[in-house]
């Protein structure tokens, strides 16, 4: 009835704006399978001898769609559960992921890989990190050194700030070792003409000697 077509408010078009809310939450449960399989595929240093394929060949080969995006709930719910059934399957189980959560660090990542992946694997250790603060403690004690050592004095009660530092410390020690790998650079190739100098001197020295 037309009254009460103009009692509901218009619905935005979904591609317009942002994604729902059953998606959002369906991508960043990808995110964590993802990440996690990831983390699992690194710790298989030494796979069994019949295992002539990589850990990432084999879930390819289990489940060889790839998901392309969607802003359909169900499409992407349904890709989720299957390839949770494959990772099931393939032995990746929610205590294993809890352990790479545990055992994350950010290693080589940037502040901005290493929150992703944290962030990720943190929806299966979730009574680790139900508050602000402990979620800044684990966070913070899988930095770098060099990024953890300069916020030692930092208090993790504000994850979003605790984050937003981090990074632009990670930029600034970036920016620090390239500057000094620069110095190194600049100093050697200074060092290295300045040798070949002298190596032509003494060559010109030996011709009027000999001359």
């Amino acid at each position: 009835m037309e009254g009460e077509a103009s009692s509901h408010p218009e619905q935005a078009d979904p591609v317009a704006g942002a994604a729902p809310a059953g998606v959002q939450a369906g991508a960043r449960d990808i995110d964590s399978l993802l990440a996690a399989l990831e983390q699992y595929a690194e710790r298989q240093v030494a796979p069994p001898v019949n295992q002539n394929v990589g850990l990432l060949e084999k879930f390819k080969k289990l489940y060889p769609m790839e998901f392309e995006g969607t802003f359909k709930p169900k499409e992407a719910g349904d890709w989720l559960k299957t390839v949770e059934r494959v990772l099931t399957t393939m032995g990746v189980t929610d205590e294993q992921k809890e352990a790479d959560f545990i055992n994350l660090k950010q290693g080589s990542m940037s502040v901005a890989e290493y929150e992703a992946k944290f962030n990720a694997l943190s929806a299966y250790a979730t009574n680790m990190v139900d508050t602000e603060e402990k979620k800044g403690r684990w966070f913070k004690s899988g930095l770098e050194e060099n990024v953890r050592t300069r916020m030692t004095t930092y208090k993790e009660k504000d994850y979003a700030d605790l984050i937003e530092t981090a990074k632009k410390i990670g930029k600034d020690v970036k920016e620090m070792f390239s500057k000094r790998e620069q110095s190194k650079k600049s100093k050697f190739e200074a060092r290295q003409a300045s040798q070949g100098e002298n190596q032509a001197g003494f060559i010109e020295v030996g011709v009027d000697f000999n001359i």
